[in-house]
């Protein structure tokens, strides 16, 4: 089976080089294999550290360059320019294991021997171990409250169906992705892969989790650079629930509650999630973590909270259609 991996980027001079390397070392077959890198028109050296490589590693990578910002147009040039029926997306800032790709077609194709709506199958993004921050962040994000039970970096002992695979280690079929029509443009680069799998989900396909599928993701590595992702998650939330206001659901709403009553509900809050932290990091042996997992615990909730308050009442450049009446619509709703 004739795999293209899609590789979408912007100034990632710090990660490119170590990703395309797990890639051109995968240990699936070579002359089955395509990697194209869509790079958003980068202004670092992520351009010369491609180019380099393609010339050491001769019709092994195909890079095409995308002016117009926003990583959906980079995920759909990816999605139109491939030439097998297969597609795999990885992001820069992740390294996949020798065997990645070679698990994720096997678990592909006998998932779909029985089953014919299966469009996509995937695994998990964790963060490495290499600095103390990282640990608390895997720590934090393999707990209910940390990833909402999203395969966004939590770790499953066993392979299951799921509702929503993360663009960033997922293989598709690409005639079902074409015919759904793609990635929508107007969220940029914000939600784009959750809003195409709902999309997905109306249409009846499944997706299918991978518990040795998983990769290594360098997600933001200090406090800082985490608020700053999570207020964009939070915004990219709302973002989906003006395009589908029928997913509303509580627990997307809990940050942005929490934000708006935090006065009163912080006698609660910030010791339910100071033990919180504490079960976890003693159930992981790591008590030297706890002050890091809980902060990270807040910051989390919060930013994500303040990016869904931005989004509700800020104008925005998310050009979706119709602004979201959160108000009306949870009273419709409940």
């Amino acid at each position: 089976m004739k795999v293209t991996i899609a590789v979408c980027c912007l100034n990632e001079e710090k990660n490119i080089k170590d990703c395309l390397g797990s890639l051109l070392n995968q240990s699936y077959k070579k002359e089955d294999t395509a990697i194209l890198v869509v790079d958003n028109n980068s202004t670092d050296r992520t351009l010369d550290i491609v180019k380099a490589l393609q010339k050491k590693h001769k019709n092994r990578i195909r890079l095409v360059i995308n002016k117009r910002k926003g990583l959906a147009k980079s995920r759909n040039i990816a999605l139109n320019q491939a030439k097998t029926s297969i597609l795999a997306f990885i992001d820069a800032d992740c390294q996949a294991p020798v065997d990645w790709l070679k698990i994720l077609v096997a678990g592909f194709k006998k998932v779909s021997r029985k089953d014919k709506k299966l469009v996509a199958v995937g695994g998990s993004n964790i963060p490495p171990q290499t600095t103390r921050f990282y640990q608390a962040l895997g720590i934090m994000l393999n707990t209910f409250l940390g990833s909402r039970g999203s395969v966004q970096a939590k770790v499953y002992g066993h392979d299951h169906y799921v509702k929503h695979l993360p663009g960033l280690n997922v293989l598709y079929k690409r005639k079902i992705m074409l015919e759904t029509g793609g990635f929508d443009e107007r969220l940029g680069s914000i939600i784009e892969d959750e809003d195409l799998n709902y999309r997905f989900l109306k249409k009846g396909y499944r997706f299918f989790y991978l518990k040795d599928g998983g990769i290594v993701h360098k997600m933001r590595g200090n406090f800082k650079a985490w608020a700053k992702n999570m207020f964009l998650y939070g915004r990219g939330r709302v973002a989906f629930l003006k395009k589908h206001p029928e997913r509303l659901n509580i627990f997307f709403l809990m940050p942005f509650i929490l934000v708006l009553i935090l006065p009163l509900a912080g006698l609660f809050y910030f010791p339910f999630i100071f033990f919180y932290s504490l079960f976890f990091v003693l159930k992981e042996k790591k008590i030297y973590l706890v002050s890091r997992v809980y902060l990270l615990f807040v910051v989390t909730h919060l930013f994500y909270g303040l990016g869904e308050i931005y989004e509700v009442l800020m104008k925005d450049n998310v050009n979706i259609d119709h602004k979201l009446n959160l108000f009306s619509l949870l009273k419709k709703r409940y």
